[in-house]
């Protein structure tokens, strides 16, 4: 008994079954990088077979339903392929980069055409999922690395191109290449002829000031009071007053990066006999926040501090500033990733 083969065709409007009376043959063409990877499969199957039905009104009517899923070329539809009813392969939208559709339908010259059978022809196409990631097809990927005269990297330049069955798809294979690390991103979406998506991620040594502040003294010095004497146009007597307290007061921002553990610099001043911290008057519950669009844009945050002391001594001595002096300098650029896989 020969074989029997099926061939299901399901499309958003039904189910069609091509019975037997047909042969196919299978033509494949791979695109391979110069690497050795598969970028993606090309799959044609070339369908010859014959409409037989009786009368011939019911092959004009067979051959309309066959016109009709042509004519839905575009549309990506699932195609099993079963042998005696058993299911060999199947192309399905989901798992493939483009398709599966019917590239074309056309009736041959044949012998009996018009009455009991009429012989067509059918073309499928399938594009197939290669080794690389998400099912993408075309991938492209740049690194450029921009060094000054001591080798120091002061630009780094990631890029990733894919085409994919629809947009989400490239996306989502070409994101996989993002490195790590604070870096900018632009995005770029064109859809002629294929869904395409590309990604340029870049990266510079970011100096930022570790802390900035404003320091406010008041008092601890001498100062004179005005004592107005009677008498027109008497001049008054300036005299020396009491002394007051010194009272200091320190406003401050420390910046670093969102992934970094921010909390505030040390104390300026220790607490002596004559140097006391008001820590009841000081703001609190200065959480890190976002203070521009540059910032936002290079991922840093700053938090606000303040402190406040009462000197009651002559002399207030040097703040300490021993762990935030100067800048922070990202130098080392995020890892390449995947991208340095290809």
């Amino acid at each position: 008994m020969a074989a029997r083969w099926t061939i299901e065709i399901e499309q958003s409007s039904g189910t069609k079954t091509l019975e037997s009376n047909h042969m196919f043959n299978i033509r494949m063409n791979r695109q391979v990088t110069a690497a050795g990877v598969v970028e993606y499969t090309d799959v044609y199957l070339e369908l010859r077979a014959q409409v037989v039905k009786s009368p011939p009104s019911a092959v004009a009517d067979e051959l309309k339903v066959m016109q009709e899923l042509a004519r839905l070329q575009l549309q990506p539809a699932t195609f099993r392929f079963k042998l005696d009813g058993v299911e060999k392969f199947v192309w399905t939208p989901s798992s493939s980069v483009a398709g599966p559709t019917i590239l074309n339908f056309e009736t041959e010259e044949a012998d009996g055409n018009a009455g009991a059978r009429w012989v067509y022809r059918m073309d499928i196409f399938v594009r197939l999922a290669g080794g690389n990631f998400a099912g993408l097809h075309d991938l492209r990927t740049e690194l450029t690395t921009t060094t000054d005269e001591s080798g120091k990297v002061t630009l780094k330049i990631w890029r990733a191109v894919g085409k994919a069955s629809t947009i989400s798809k490239a996306r989502a294979g070409v994101m996989r290449f993002k490195p790590k690390g604070a870096v900018r991103q632009v995005e770029q979406i064109s859809f002629d002829p294929d869904p395409t998506f590309a990604a340029t991620w870049s990266w510079e040594p970011t100096h930022r000031s570790a802390v900035t502040e404003d320091f406010l003294i008041v008092g601890g010095k001498d100062w004179w009071e005005i004592s107005p004497q009677a008498g027109e146009r008497v001049k008054p007597i300036l005299h020396l007053a009491r002394r007051d307290a010194q009272i200091i007061r320190v406003d401050g921002i420390k910046r670093g990066l969102k992934t970094e553990n921010i909390t505030a610099p040390a104390p300026h001043w220790k607490e002596t006999k004559d140097i006391t911290r008001q820590e009841g008057l000081e703001p609190k519950g200065q959480f890190p926040l976002v203070m521009s669009e540059e910032d936002a844009r290079l991922g840093i945050v700053g938090l606000k501090f303040c402190e406040i002391y009462i000197n009651t001594g002559k002399n207030l001595p040097a703040p300490n500033h021993s762990d935030h002096v100067g800048t922070k300098t990202e130098e080392k650029p995020p890892a390449d990733g995947a991208m340095a896989n290809r």
